[in-house]
């Protein structure tokens, strides 16, 4: 813009523009809500919290016991009375069977209220008045508040899930038996045993908690078809895909479902799989990278879908190469009646006896205009920001512990599609690379290596090491990414100087 263009905005009008701002703000938010619905924030139950309650509640749940539920080894026949024999002894028809003992349980359970705050950078009057755009600012200032505050409660809502209910491997064995440990109020990082094997979605794993749901807990389904209960699948659109393609029968099996469409939309167009899942599909689900696997626990990091970039004011979201790339996601079934959220009421302003509290804050996440008058900075009131504040009790409800999210691999390599020219002589396969190092430290646990060809195993797989002269000496290692194979990157079960320790020739096996 010239100079000749600018011009000083008339009082009245700068005014203006920030009280119909604040008259709008909460408008705005709850429009947001309608129409750019959020998976976790319309799926998670909203309610009041009732004030002076106290900060520890407690629920009690009541569990029937289960009837008899095979042989009749406890039943008799019935006979009449009969009088003593030298073999029998005397029977009296008139008194009844034993009866057996049949009881009930009652668990207890704590909640507790959680809060954060968010603001703005300090807003200089001086520093918006002079330019035309001003209007135009304002209003695209809080559409991306409104956005803020969907977002913040879609996290509470996912991560509450997470916090609350079974958190599980898609690996091996029985699909109840492998598990990580995930806390989302004190880190950002999944734990999980080194010798669990992680696997990618597989239909007869989910297939097995279908069952184990319908017979434990029918009543958190979303619906029925055909007498089975159907629960969402929150999971990535392509990741599903992945898993329909690398089964073969489950394929053919939708191929000839009469549902044509699926040949040609792709496999992310389902709605349902064999009536069980209802799919409901996520491209922001949650995903993991390995960033330490010590022999004993593997450590996998959170990767956040976008990252900060600086631009001429400030900095723009972009989408992470890192989080597409990730090699590990997790996906959920949805169970109804997990949790809900109980939200404070505003204020009070006044507890009585003729006290006063000034700001009445709305606790739902409304951003309020702070102007906070002061001697040094602010005694004109020419600078303020936009402040929010969230609480909320998370309350477990009937079926609290028993929604189950899912850790699974996720398929990120793409092959080289090449020419076939005939059979390739045979020989040994000869993995050997350079290395470099990851990180600056003088020791470390990861290195990248290139290899000569692919590995016949994959991310998460345990590998042997050997180098040195003659490839004398063995170390043990995992591969943590194979998203750029033939490189791949592993991490070792102890620190080193790995990069010199492999820098004449080396050989990576899979174990």
């Amino acid at each position: 813009m010239k100079s000749d263009e600018l011009f000083a905005m008339d009082k009245a009008v700068v005014e203006t523009g920030f009280v119909n701002a604040v008259e709008n703000i909460d408008w705005v938010i709850r429009d947001m809500s309608v129409t750019q619905p959020r998976m976790f924030v319309n799926l998670i139950p909203r309610t009041a919290y009732k004030l002076g309650t106290g900060l520890v509640h407690t629920i009690q749940k009541f569990y029937g016991d289960i009837g008899d539920m095979g042989g009749l080894t406890f039943w008799d026949r019935i006979k009449t009375s009969t009088p003593a024999t030298n073999e029998l002894p005397a029977f009296d028809s008139c008194v009844p069977p034993q009866a057996r003992m049949t009881g009930h349980g009652i668990a207890r359970q704590n909640y507790y209220g959680w809060q954060t705050a968010l603001r703005t950078p300090d807003i200089c009057i001086n520093d918006i008045k002079w330019t035309t755009e001003f209007a135009q600012q304002v209003e695209l200032i809080f559409k991306h508040l409104a956005e803020i505050t969907i977002q913040t409660w879609e996290n509470l809502g996912r991560e509450g899930y997470m916090f609350f209910n079974r958190n599980l491997v898609c690996s091996d064995g029985s699909p109840d038996a492998s598990v990580f440990t995930y806390d989302p109020f004190t880190s950002t990082q999944i734990t999980l045993p080194s010798t669990t094997k992680i696997g990618m979605l597989n239909w007869r794993w989910l297939r097995w908690h279908h069952q184990y749901l319908s017979l434990q807990n029918r009543g958190s389904a979303s619906g029925m078809i055909n007498g089975l209960p159907v629960w969402p699948l929150i999971a990535d659109p392509a990741d599903v895909d992945d898993m329909i393609r690398a089964d073969s029968v489950l394929r053919e099996d939708i191929r000839y479902s009469n549902k044509a469409n699926i040949l040609i939309d792709n496999y992310m167009a389902l709605e349902t799989v064999r009536n069980m899942f209802a799919m409901n599909y996520d491209i922001m689900t949650p995903r993991f990278k390995e960033i330490s696997n010590n022999g004993t626990t593997r450590t996998l990091e959170r990767v956040a879908p976008f990252e900060k970039r600086v631009i001429l004011i400030g900095t723009r979201p972009v989408i992470s190469t890192e989080y597409m790339n990730a090699q590990y996601g997790v996906a959920h079934i949805f169970l109804k009646n997990t949790f809900s959220m109980e939200v404070p009421p505003a204020g009070p302003a006044s507890a009585g006896g003729g006290t006063s509290f000034g700001v009445v804050p709305n606790l739902m996440g409304k951003f309020e205009w702070m102007n906070i008058q002061n001697e040094t900075d602010n005694r004109y009131k020419e600078k303020g920001h936009y402040d929010s504040r969230y609480q909320a009790f998370l309350k477990p409800e009937d079926f609290s512990g028993e929604g189950i999210n899912i850790l699974y691999k996720r398929e990120v390599n793409t092959p080289l599609q090449v020419w076939d020219f005939g059979t390739v002589a045979d020989g040994a396969v000869q993995n050997v690379g350079v290395a470099v190092k990851v990180g600056t430290d003088a020791t470390y646990d990861q290195v990248d290596v290139t290899l000569a060809e692919l590995l016949p195993c994959q991310a998460n797989g345990s590998v042997t090491v050997t180098y040195g002269e003659a490839y004398g000496t063995s170390a043990t290692a995992s591969i943590a990414n194979d998203g750029s194979a033939p490189t791949y990157r592993l991490t070792f079960a102890t620190n080193a100087d790995w990069v010199a320790l492999l820098a004449s020739a080396f050989r990576v096996t899979c174990a």
